[in-house]
């Protein structure tokens, strides 16, 4: 056992031989500080995610105030599947400490926390769909606020949204309006 303390960084990559390419997450963990080049142990394998045909990227951890547990949130892909709407899901997860042994525990299913319908300023690359991407959490007196953006990358529909929830896991109630918008989104 080592009191070194482990830093981890979750980062998507190109599963190989994916055609067309979809994007699958993994994890590396550094006993030497969050300094770059510092990671140097890797997951074997991918996390297990649930397998989501297009994907899964813009992974976050979020650790609980309230208990103090660790949860892994990210996007499934759904658009790059051809889905008209995106999800965003959560999972508790635990971070070794064991400097000799870092490690990754999923613990429990994997849930939705929020999903991209009912967006009226949400477009997609898919026609007709929702996209929501790049969550973020944070807890705020009570309550926790789900923060993600929506539409479509470098385009005017591009916004900020947010979702907030007694619960760390939900149900989130979504804002009826962007937060931040490039203005263009017809309102």
């Amino acid at each position: 056992s080592s009191s070194a303390t482990v830093d981890y960084v979750f980062f998507s990559d190109t599963e190989p031989g994916s055609n067309p390419a979809v994007h699958r997450i993994g994890w590396s963990a550094s006993t030497n500080g969050a300094a770059a080049g510092a990671y140097s142990t890797y997951s074997d394998t991918t996390m297990d995610l649930g397998g989501a045909p297009g994907g899964d990227i813009d992974s976050t951890l979020f650790v609980d105030p309230v208990g103090g547990r660790s949860y892994f949130i990210w996007k499934t892909d759904d658009n790059n599947a051809g889905e008209s709407s995106t999800r965003i899901w959560a999972q508790e997860v635990a971070l070794g400490t064991d400097a000799a042994h870092p490690a990754v525990a999923q613990l429990g299913p994997a849930q939705v926390l929020l999903d991209s319908t009912g967006l009226w300023w949400a477009d997609s690359w898919v026609d007709g769909g929702s996209l929501v991407e790049g969550p973020e959490m944070l807890y705020q007196n009570g309550w926790y606020y789900l923060f993600f953006a929506s539409g479509r990358f470098c385009e005017g529909s591009y916004a900020e949204g947010v979702a907030r929830s007694r619960g760390v896991l939900g149900p989130f109630e979504k804002m009826r309006i962007p937060l931040l918008s490039t203005g263009q989104v017809g309102y």
